[in-house]
């Protein structure tokens, strides 16, 4: 092989980079001492009893029994696997969530001694707290800053080390629920003249069942106040979620961003309020002239690959007798063929591969059921946009379909237990994957647990512009590998920002054989398990 011939390798900027020993341990991350701890962290105690106490004296009127639950906000640089089951511990606290490491600068409290310089990899705990459990965690956090080396009874001691590690503790507040993706969709909704608005409202999903029913029944009385509708709800137990489609009137939504807090903003209940997922682009089905292999489908031999997405053109002409539609809600009649672009697309590729390439086509038929429907307000092309429905919750949607496929519905056994794979190449650019794994992702990661299934995700319709490090202009007088290598190399270092990102590997919990980021079934549980997060730059998941 010449030299010409090896291909070319773009290695990333250098960075400094935090020390590690042989022992694949994280770097030790400097604390500040007790003094300092006190000094930082005893006030935003102090905040959050003042706060609790608020809360209860604004409750008293409507229910003097009640007993309010915050949801604590717990910053900690470094980890801890068994803070999870810390937290179990005490009465009152309940472990709702963990969000992704992610990188933070240092500062003169927390750094790296050997790179003082390099970031670090810090967590945030999410607790569910009432005023007993709080009232606990501050007579814990008064012990240790009364001695840090006095011993903690056993299965606290995981306590002493985020309390040593603690950067910052408040609770979920308002700036959590609304953040700028649904802010500018609103805001989007809003411009483009809409009178009724819809979006989702994920809710805090608790251990008890009673909890779940009153949070809902709470949304649904806020949600009627505001002159809105609750349009459809999922509960799905196995990935602690629960959320709720709703609609409000345009003057509710002006309110809310002009600055006006209501009660529904204000619930503690709520979680994250989220934009409805975006449409697939309308777009166009391309009529090949290329002469393709015989398709020989082995009508006797059940299907093993399944697809979510749009309807799929079932004549069409490279697809006659290569699919099974199973469409349960009756969605073929109102999608009229010119619309059916996106799941004859996918269908097409799965089938035969890159039209141009002359692979061989797959042998099995596939198993297509519609996920996705002719946007009914499109009324501006000619091929109407392909969208999620507007009156149910896309992850139920999905959670129903792989049930129906591999377990059955409505006594009735499973419409496909021969599938093992499962292409769902849909995205939502509103939820650009940040710090949390999102619910679609957990129930994707649960699913293909549960069901032994494989899925297969997109990861590559990114649509945002490729801005290479050139003068304006410069591009036009260079040679076509020139800028071939150039849009190589920018892409190759903007890769972190076009990826899957894949969740660090852990213990599987032995008592409850989870899969998802944290064993769900009993909150106390403290294990990470595998998990992958179908994230990335402009994904879904």
């Amino acid at each position: 092989m010449s030299q010409g011939d090896f291909p070319l390798l773009f290695f990333p900027e250098r960075a400094a980079l935090a020390r590690n020993d042989l022992s694949g341990r994280p770097p030790s991350i400097h604390t500040p001492p007790i003094e300092r701890q006190r000094e930082r962290i005893a006030p935003q105690f102090s905040v959050l009893q003042g706060a609790m106490d608020g809360r209860r004296l604004r409750i008293q009127g409507d229910s003097p029994v009640d007993n309010p639950e915050l949801v604590l906000v717990m910053e900690v640089m470094g980890s801890t696997e068994q803070f999870a089951n810390a937290v179990g511990r005490v009465q009152g606290l309940e472990w709702l969530f963990e969000l992704m490491e992610e990188q933070v600068a240092p500062d003169e409290d927390f750094f790296v001694p050997d790179a003082p310089m390099s970031n670090l990899t810090g967590r945030i705990f999410l607790v569910g707290s009432n005023k007993e459990a709080l009232d606990q965690l501050i007579a814990l956090w008064q012990r240790y800053e009364r001695d840090p080396q006095a011993p903690f009874d056993h299965g606290y001691a995981s306590f002493k080390y985020v309390f040593k590690h603690l950067k910052a503790i408040r609770y979920w507040d308002v700036q959590d629920r609304l953040n700028t993706d649904v802010l500018a969709y609103w805001q989007d909704e809003l411009d483009s003249g809409k009178e009724l608005i819809r979006f989702e409202i994920e809710a805090w999903y608790f251990n008890s069942f009673d909890k779940n029913a009153a949070t809902v029944a709470q949304i649904r009385r806020q949600i009627g106040d505001l002159n809105g509708t609750v349009i459809s709800e999922a509960h799905i137990h196995e990935i602690a979620y629960q959320g709720v489609l709703v609609e409000l009137p345009r003057h509710a939504i002006e309110k809310i961003l002009s600055g006006e807090v209501n009660d529904l903003v204000l619930s503690d209940r709520i979680m994250y309020f989220r934009p409805r997922p975006q449409c697939v682009e309308g777009g166009e089905i391309e009529e090949s002239e290329q002469v393709l292999a015989e398709t020989r489908v082995e009508e006797s031999s059940p299907p093993v690959l399944a697809l979510l997405d749009g309807l799929p053109m079932a004549n069409h002409a490279l697809l006659r007798s290569a699919l099974i539609i199973d469409d349960p809600d009756g969605w073929e009649s109102a999608y009229e063929a010119k619309d059916r672009v996106h799941g004859t697309a996918m269908a097409s590729l799965i089938f035969h591969g890159e039209l141009d390439a002359n692979e061989v086509p797959l042998s099995r038929k596939i198993y297509a059921r519609p996920v996705l429907r002719p946007d009914p307000e499109d009324n501006y092309h000619e091929r109407r946009a392909e969208s999620v429905p507007n009156d149910v919750l896309l992850i139920d949607l999905v959670h129903r379909a792989v049930k129906r496929i591999c377990q059955g519905e409505s006594g009735s056994g499973p419409i496909a237990p021969s599938i093992k794979i499962i292409n769902l190449s849909l995205g939502d650019s509103n939820r650009v994957f940040s710090r949390d794994i999102s619910p679609w992702a957990r129930l994707i990661d649960w699913l293909s647990h549960r069901y032994n299934v494989l899925f297969i995700v997109s990861a590559g319709n990114d649509a945002s512009e490729l801005e290479m490090p050139v003068p304006r202009g410069s591009l036009s007088g260079m040679l076509e590998t020139q800028r071939r290598d150039l849009a190589l190399a920018t892409l190759l270092q903007q890769a972190d920002r076009r990826r899957l990102y894949i969740a660090r590997r852990g213990d599987e919990c032995t008592d409850h054989r989870s899969t998802p980021l944290r064993c769900r079934k009993h909150h106390s549980c403290g294990r990470s398990h595998r998990s992958v997060q179908h994230a990335g730059y402009k994904s879904t998941f």
